[in-house]
């Protein structure tokens, strides 16, 4: 067992500043080259740490010359862990659009050879019919799962950590984790965009207004009528048309019924067209009722109202369809907007145009968004280079490098390395915190109990003053205030206090004076006491300062004391400032 010393004595802070500076560099190379300070990567490597690697072996007889044993070759690679990984823990699931995000807590805290994270799914909450379906070497793994139609699909999962040496322990728990995936938004539009395209109404807003031949400027009406034992029919097209040098305009009429033994049809269309040259531009109202049946069963049931508009093949317009089941408005338009009337001039509340929805005011009492951004502020697209999500459950966040001016830790923070600020440099300026336990500050403030087993250099006592009140002074001294301050050691020695204060006072002459008396106490006995006046009139302030050159040890009472020239005439409605102890 190597006991051997690692660490310097402490440098006697009496000795010349010089040759102090040149032994503190001496005692942190020493040190750091032992690894009981700095980094841990510049710790020296020895004959010793070889062997007991199993890296070498001292050749017989000699406790300085090693290498190999009668030309045998050295095994290089060192023993393997034999252990089993422990079992994880902190295992967390969650469902977002499109993906569930698994964490848990760093491997590295749980054990030192872990080389990857086994994650396994099933549908069913059994162990024995899970498969993996991944392997992360971090905390987090991204499980993406695009292609689900409606809500309430979920898996179970469980994680295993395999070691180094290729050992796998035990999953997380018996049972499995469950997570819901929300659907992915994406996808759900694509393929309801499609189920729209196929629709009923979608086909009907999108075809073309049929071409009105007209010939001749005139009022006419056109009518059919048939009737047998299986089928009833009837028509009725009028007609109002002008034409003049190749161009024309027309309304046009069109009422159909029928009815037979199957079949129940209602339609009436009403197309108002125009035709200059090349250029033609259409109206078309069309209303729609159509019950069929097929060997006893019903196969088409619906209610159809169409407005269409078409100019030379772009066509628009809005519908409704009602098939008993299911009913659709659409409205195909390149611009959708709404707004109250005799709004000229002011801001449309709701704009839908270029794909977009513009909403000026919105009240949502629940909503489901994939991706967005509040002002400057954008969520759900933190991910890494591969589209995975770099927060994890709970709000954790991962990453290998993150930037930020400010940063605020509600709980705790472990860090995995020694920490710096970003203008350390030992010795002269900035702070570090180490993983071995050793920190660096210039300077540092402590309002609480310090606790020490060996203090090098001087330790300063000080506590704030801010007394506030209305104390009318007398002739004689007039205790105002009083606080007491531990006085704690310094190198084995007591400390010097000291006082630094100011009064606030009025009085209610003009031409009163103020006398100011500050004692230092201890036990009852008076270590110093400093005295100072002031005349003013209305309001004003008395600064004093002072201390005892004798230091000493334990608690010591400050008492504030004033007096006044004309008595019950002057207040004090203020003390302020500091007491306390130089070493």
């Amino acid at each position: 067992m190597n006991n051997r010393r690692k660490t310097l004595p402490p440098i006697d802070p009496k000795i010349d500043p010089k040759l102090r500076a040149v032994l503190e560099a001496l005692k942190e190379i020493q040190e750091t080259g032992e690894g009981v300070r700095g980094d841990p990567m510049d710790r020296k490597l020895t004959i010793r740490d070889l062997v007991d690697a199993g890296l070498a072996r001292l050749r017989p007889g000699s406790m300085t010359e090693f290498g190999p044993v009668n030309d045998d070759p050295i095994d290089n690679d060192p023993p393997g862990s034999t252990l089993i990984p422990p079992r994880p823990t902190g295992f967390n699931a969650i469902g977002s659009f499109g993906y569930i995000v698994l964490s848990w807590d760093i491997p590295g805290d749980l054990y030192l050879n872990h080389a990857f994270t086994n994650i396994y799914r099933s549908e069913t909450d059994n162990f024995a019919n899970a498969k993996v379906i991944g392997r992360d070497t971090g905390m987090m793994y991204t499980d993406h799962i695009r292609e689900v139609e409606e809500e309430g699909v979920g898996f179970y999962y469980w994680i295993t950590f395999t070691s180094t040496e290729d050992r796998e322990g035990p999953p997380n728990n018996t049972s499995g984790t469950y997570a819901e995936v929300i659907p992915d938004l994406g996808f759900l539009l694509d393929r309801l965009s499609g189920e729209i395209d196929e629709s009923v109404l979608a086909k009907s807003l999108n075809g073309r207004i049929d071409k009105i031949e007209v010939l001749e400027t005139g009022i006419k009406t056109e009518t059919e009528i048939r009737e047998s034992a299986d089928l009833a029919m009837a028509r009725r097209i009028d007609n109002v048309s002008a034409a003049a040098n190749g161009n024309a305009s027309a309304i046009q009429t069109e009422q159909t019924v029928r009815a037979d033994a199957d079949a129940a049809l209602a339609q009436q269309i009403t197309t108002v067209q125009s035709q200059l040259g090349g250029n033609i531009a259409s109206v078309e109202q069309s209303m729609t009722t159509n019950i069929e049946r097929l060997n006893g069963e019903l196969v088409k049931l619906g209610a159809e109202y169409t407005l269409k508009l078409d100019v030379n093949g772009y066509v628009s317009g809005f519908g409704a369809y009602n098939d008993g089941k299911t009913s659709d408005f659409a409205i195909a338009a390149d611009r959708f907007w709404v707004a109250p009337p005799n709004s000229t001039g002011k801001r449309k509340p709701f704009i839908i145009q270029n794909n977009k929805v513009y909403i000026d005011t919105a009240m949502i009492r629940n909503a489901s968004i994939q991706e967005g951004q509040l002002g400057p502020i954008s969520f759900g697209k933190i991910t890494d280079r591969n589209g995975s999500p770099v927060t994890t459950v709970a709000g954790k966040l991962k990453g290998e490098l993150i930037e930020a001016d400010n940063l605020r830790v509600a709980e705790a923070a472990t860090f995995y390395g020694d920490v710096y600020s970003n203008n350390y440099w030992s010795g002269v300026s900035g702070w570090a915190i180490r993983q071995n336990g050793s920190a660096e500050f210039n300077n540092v403030t402590v309002r609480g109990t310090l606790y020490a087993e060996d203090i090098e250099g001087d330790v300063n006592d000080v506590a704030q003053v801010n007394w506030q009140g209305d104390k009318r002074v007398s002739s004689y001294k007039s205790l105002i205030h009083q606080q007491s301050i531990y006085i704690s050691y310094s190198n084995k020695q007591g400390k010097c206090p000291y006082f630094m204060l100011t009064l606030r006072c009025f009085e209610e002459r003009s031409d009163s004076t103020i006398g100011v008396t500050v004692q230092i106490e201890q036990n009852g006995r008076v270590l110093a006491e400093q005295y100072t006046a002031a005349q003013f009139g209305g309001n004003g302030g008395v600064a004093i300062a002072g201390g005892a050159d004798n230091r000493i040890k334990g608690t010591v009472v400050f008492k504030v004391f004033a007096d006044a020239y004309f008595a019950n005439t002057m207040h004090v409605y203020q003390v302020s400032g500091l007491i306390g102890a130089l070493a």
